[in-house]
């Protein structure tokens, strides 16, 4: 027999959990499942970057650190645009299409749009 962290009670532990903490009461269980998830997220702080990426100096340090890639790559961008320069036209060129269409307010048909930008 063992006691329950959460409640105090005595329960006996499942045969195949030899270690259990906490009894199979509901409300136990959620308790020791909410524990869990807090202490996991104590020991893994950085795991969820999407709200990381909300902090205005996260984004800073980021936009430094590409800044930094660039400079110690200078011909890469170069490169990179040579090499798809055909690709890079045809995609303005829809884009732009797009674009003057969204601004004289005349909405393409949704056969269209798909077909475009399953390409």
């Amino acid at each position: 027999m063992k006691f329950c962290k959460i409640c105090g009670r005595q329960f006996v532990p499942s045969k195949y959990r030899p270690f259990q903490g906490a009894c199979n009461d509901i409300v136990c269980q959620r308790e020791r499942q909410r524990q869990n998830i807090k202490d996991w997220r104590l020991k893994n702080p950085d795991y969820f970057k999407y709200a990381a990426g909300t902090d205005p100096t996260y984004r800073d340090m980021i936009r430094q650190k590409h800044r930094e890639w660039r400079k110690s790559h200078p011909s890469r961008l170069q490169e990179y645009r040579l090499r798809y320069k055909e690709k890079t036209r045809e995609y303005m060129r829809e884009y732009m299409k797009k674009y003057r269409l969204k601004k004289k307010n005349i909405a393409l048909p949704d056969s269209e749009i798909t077909k475009k930008e399953t390409i």
